[in-house]
């Protein structure tokens, strides 16, 4: 008779604090040994890259940038922000940089806008103004993992609420 045996397998995640150095992978401050990490950065060490998904609250609008300057694109990341006008306005986006890897319909990165109730994505091709008849709207960077070796300034606009 064959006998049948188990796979067992455990996960230990130690923790080093601030790391060995206690610099935070260079992007963050070593506080009370846990890392505080930079815009743009996670982890236990502050080493992986991610979008900023918060937008910068202006007066009269919001900023939104995918990643700290001077840092890399995140690779295969999925990052929204979302704007509602105000009530009986609709939404202007200003596109002030859309450096990205070229996008082929298969591979690459994108930036889409998707309207309140509407199922359909439209494409960011080129900085510009894209004015928006609706009181709601998405914008959603979607990059690959192709960038390896090359440098992209990324993507970064305002919304503005318009009468």
């Amino acid at each position: 008779k064959g006998r049948r045996g188990g796979f067992r397998a455990t996960y230990v995640g130690t923790d080093n604090g601030c790391g060995e150095d206690g610099l935070c992978g260079g992007h963050g401050t070593c506080e009370g040994g846990t890392c505080v990490c930079s815009d743009g950065y996670g982890g236990l060490s502050c080493t992986v890259p991610h979008c900023l998904h918060q937008a910068l609250t202006l007066a009269d609008g919001a900023k939104m940038i995918s990643q700290a300057p001077g840092e890399p694109l995140p690779p295969e990341a999925e990052c929204a922000w979302s704007f509602e006008a105000n009530a009986g306005e609709t939404i202007r986006v200003v596109v002030e940089t859309l450096n990205l890897e070229a996008y082929d319909g298969l591979k690459g990165d994108r930036v889409l806008i998707r309207t309140a109730g509407n199922d359909t994505n439209v494409q960011i091709q080129a900085e510009a103004t894209y004015e928006i008849s609706s009181s709601s709207v998405s914008l959603t960077l979607e990059t690959d993992k192709n960038d390896a070796g090359a440098t992209y300034d990324g993507f970064s606009a305002t919304a503005y609420s318009v009468a």
